[in-house]
């Protein structure tokens, strides 16, 4: 019979230890700790650092034939956050290599991991996790209003340094209820040496970012969050890794985790079993350990497609996500998986799909960012732009997301998207989220966009929240949170996202968008929106059996606009409206719910 170390080995080489990091990595264990790492072609490792003086007095020995090597070190010579790396002989080179299973590190620019403390954390969300278990499977009928954020650019100190985890949490956590958000999502912080690829280029998939703080601070971040009732989701990226001397990179002298190197990335080998082991071990360790409520997946693309044409799909890809999301649903089904994809493959459901709960909409992003940013006079007649996301929408089960992709690299700021002169780029924001908020989807917007920045985001700056003195941009800042709120307040608006009595089409022609949103046959609002820089007057809308009343109204005087919408009743049970330029009205007939 095997033991416990032996059983872990056996299964890790098979590709199905979702716990590799109990087994690799160091751990403390009876007088001292026990250190493995995994390196198949290496003629010789030794552990070095801090407590030896760097120098190669303490060698590893091979303990499986599939390539993991052990030692051990009394506890007296070692202490807990000292430094240290393996020092790799393998295919004539010699590297010193920070520990894969490492779940601490050293503040960038050091790249040492370090010794994990033995401190525990008393964790203050169990009401919290209660609540999660019983709403999430009926997610897809409940508001979801996300948040993202770059936690190194969200708010700074006077000297430009970065809040840490813990001044982040004191601030976030009343400001993103506040708002209406019922989320925050994280952009990646396993711990990444270049703050310009935001996260995205891990080197320590197992270790939080020491940029912010300290491993329990940032647990204390979440547990702050759950504490202000709201979710956290995290950015995952499985893309692969940069080339960075003391990361994954030619780990042992050749290529070990990787089956690509061109580029300043290389992609993970997914047909190798071990790494397969290391990476789902890596998404379910953040669930378990940091009790993370969702992931978002990007960079899928190169995990399902082998060409860039995504026509010939890439078998070891599929199956990584299926498996990814099947182990996190057996051990954590309260927790949500987000796609972020654009081909046709099907991210949801496990029928036919991959196994998310949720895929971003890439479709919609890009129909109605385009039509946003048409010259106001162009619009009229491109309405039809509009309508292609409507014919598919029952196919998934999507999020609308506004993200940080869409808000760099001169894509302009969401603001900024807009056409027209300044009164109409804040008029036309309006009528977007209007859209947005009342389409059937859940939602994602990136931070700063609440507040109407006209710069694109800047990772190395923060939130122009001095924009908040100015009337324009506190009033649009108040129409978001307005606009959440009654988003949050109307069932009508979420409760039949999936299903197709939840939204019907009523007009889509000349600029003008209606439709009504259903919860059921008490509960309706209509929808009417003004894309264009033109007043139209005498708008006929039939809301049912029964007259509507204006329940929102983005031209209020209190967001920015000149309040002039009007309501009629007409003859036939219609009501005219005379619907200002740039505006969205919600209506709700009299006597609903």
């Amino acid at each position: 019979m095997r033991t416990q170390n032996e059983m872990a080995a056996y299964l890790f080489h098979e590709g199905t230890n979702y716990t590799s990091e109990d087994y690799l990595g160091v751990h403390k264990t009876g007088s001292g700790y026990v250190f493995r790492v995994f390196a198949p072609n290496a003629q010789k490792v030794f552990l070095v650092g801090d407590f030896n003086g760097w120098s190669e007095d303490t060698r590893l020995y091979k303990v499986t034939a599939g390539g993991v090597w052990e030692t051990f070190v009394e506890g007296a010579k070692i202490a807990a956050q000292k430094r240290y790396k393996f020092k790799i002989y393998g295919n004539g080179n010699v590297c010193y290599k920070a520990d894969p299973y490492a779940r601490r590190t050293d503040k960038m620019p050091e790249t040492a991991s370090l010794i994990p403390s033995e401190e525990e954390y008393t964790w203050r969300d169990g009401g919290w996790l209660a609540f999660r278990k019983k709403v999430v499977p009926e997610l897809y009928t409940l508001p979801m209003n996300v948040y993202e954020i770059h936690l190194g650019s969200w708010k700074r100190h006077e000297d430009g340094t970065p809040f840490g985890y813990t001044e982040l949490a004191r601030e976030l956590a009343p400001y993103a209820k506040q708002m209406g958000y019922t989320h925050v999502q994280l952009m990646p912080i396993a711990e990444y040496p270049y703050d310009a690829s935001w996260g995205y280029q891990v080197c320590s998939f197992f270790a939080p970012t020491a940029r912010y703080g300290g491993v329990n601070d940032f647990k204390s971040f979440v547990d702050s969050m759950h504490e202000a009732g709201l979710g956290v989701i995290l950015d995952f990226t499985m893309l692969g890794f940069p080339k960075d001397e003391h990361g994954l990179y030619r780990f042992d002298g050749s290529p070990l985790y990787e089956k690509d190197d061109d580029g300043d990335v290389a992609s993970f080998d997914l047909e190798r079993n071990e790494v397969r082991s290391f990476l789902i071990s890596s998404v379910l360790y953040w669930i378990r350990e940091f009790h993370i409520d969702g992931i978002r997946v990007g960079g899928l693309s190169s995990l399902l497609y082998i060409d860039s044409g995504k026509t010939q799909k890439r078998a070891a890809g599929i199956e990584l996500i299926k498996v990814l999301n099947r182990q996190i649903k057996r051990e954590f089904p309260d927790v949500i998986t987000i796609a972020e994809e654009s081909s046709d493959l099907k991210m949801t459901g496990t029928d036919e799909g991959l196994g998310f709960d949720m895929k971003w909409d890439m479709a919609w992003v890009d129909a109605s960012l385009e039509y946003a940013s048409l010259d106001n006079t162009l619009k009229i007649s491109q309405t039809d732009k509009l309508i292609y996301p409507i014919t598919y929408r029952a196919r998934e089960r999507y999020m609308l997301s506004i993200s940080h992709d869409e808000v760099v690299h001169t894509k302009r700021s969401f603001l900024d998207k807009m056409s027209g002169d300044y009164w109409q780029k804040f008029a036309g924001a309006r009528a977007f989220l209007g859209y947005m908020m009342t389409y059937p989807a859940k939602k994602l917007n990136f931070m700063g966009y609440e507040i109407g920045h006209f710069r694109e985001w800047d990772h190395d700056g923060e939130v122009e929240w001095f924009l908040l003195e100015y009337e324009t941009h506190a009033k649009f800042q108040r129409f978001v949170a307005e606009l959440d709120h009654f988003y949050l307040a109307e069932s009508a608006l979420w409760k039949k996202d999936a299903l197709a009595d939840g939204f019907s089409l009523i007009d889509a022609d000349r600029a003008i968008l209606a439709y009504e949103r259903r919860a059921d046959d008490q509960n309706r609002l209509y929808v009417v929106i003004n894309f264009s820089a033109e007043a139209r007057e005498g708008y006929m809308l039939k809301c049912g059996d029964r007259m509507c009343e204006a329940v929102f109204d983005s031209d209020d005087l209190r967001f920015g606009g000149n309040g002039a919408l009007k309501l009629k009743k007409a003859s036939d049970g219609m009501l005219k409206i005379d619907i200002p330029p740039l505006s969205f009205v919600i209506l709700k007939p009299i006597g609903d719910k």
